[in-house]
């Protein structure tokens, strides 16, 4: 069995502090088949100084402004010469052996599912674990309720991730659950009951600074590839952080009044299918989910 390389695209801006951890992950993985290309939108900080300090490895570094983080895995996925993809956040960190149990997980010719996914460790700013992601046997229907992939310990063939048209960069939050629907319409993936990666949990990350919106792309997303059927578990979470920005934690009893009423009033809406007319919000987010992921189905060897 000959042992397939990978290719690891990690995305940047400006985040020097963590992406010497990051690729030291990569670097600890001792495949001798692997190549990092870091897709960079002009950090201002001590991103490239950061670079040149792991001369050991196959590192590609584009630094040029981009349309955002998808945009950046693209672009990262269009430069890559091995057909295994690892996507990994320049805030986040692989666990060891992680990279040559995919490459040799691939490898096997038996093996027909073009995506995989495992475990994930929580970790807070300073790197020290404070437990684990949810995950779940991948069920596509509950994939439509819930984010149980995480980002970080998923892994793909190129060849397939062009298929489904890449990443939609039009969206900035789900972009990553975008691609899992749309995937997993295609081919199940495959639950590998192993810790991957750690995924760094703080308060600058684009989901905790964007809950409320985040929660919008991903019903969005979830009535888009369900067939137009709106989740009561992501109307129920929406309704929850739209409740948090009335009344926060500080009066739980009122926070749950009102929460109940919201979630009411979005089940009442759906009865009368006027849903999607509540916020403009809601519409420009479905017209960008519905144009789909932005690359073209390419030839690729």
């Amino acid at each position: 069995m000959s042992q397939h390389g990978v290719s690891v695209i990690i995305p940047s801006f400006n985040q020097g502090r963590f992406l010497g951890s990051a690729l030291q992950s990569v670097k600890d993985q001792e495949h001798p088949l692997l190549e990092v290309i870091i897709c960079d939108a002009c950090s201002s900080d001590e991103t490239e100084n950061v670079v040149r300090l792991f001369p050991s490895l196959d590192i590609t570094f584009v630094s040029e402004k981009d349309r955002g983080q998808g945009d950046a895995v693209n672009k990262g996925v269009s430069l890559a010469k091995y057909k295994i993809i690892a996507w990994l956040n320049s805030d986040d960190e692989y666990v060891s052996g992680t990279l040559r149990f995919v490459s040799d997980y691939f490898s096997n010719e038996s093996k027909s599912n073009p995506a995989i996914y495992g475990r994930t460790l929580k970790v807070d700013e300073n790197g020290s674990v404070i437990g684990q992601m949810p995950v779940r046997q991948w069920c596509y229907d509950e994939l439509l309720n819930h984010t149980y992939i995480c980002q970080p310990s998923v892994f793909f063939l190129r060849d397939f991730f062009y298929q489904v048209g890449g990443i939609n960069s039009r969206l900035h939050l789900s972009l990553d659950y975008d691609l899992w629907l749309r995937m997993g319409r295609y081919q199940d993936f495959v639950f590998i009951d192993k810790v991957f990666s750690k995924n760094r949990d703080y308060v600058q990350t684009k989901t905790n600074s964007f809950k409320l919106e985040s929660r919008i792309e991903f019903l969005c997303c979830s009535y888009v590839y369900g067939g137009g059927v709106w989740s009561k578990a992501w109307l129920w979470r929406l309704a929850h952080f739209q409740a948090m920005s009335f009344v926060g934690r500080d009066s739980p009893i009122q926070l749950e009044v009102i929460k109940r009423y919201m979630f009411a009033v979005y089940l009442i809406k759906i009865n009368f299918k006027i849903l999607p007319t509540m916020s403009k919000k809601l519409n420009s987010t479905l017209k960008q989910i519905r144009l789909g992921g932005d690359l073209s189905l390419h030839d690729t060897e």
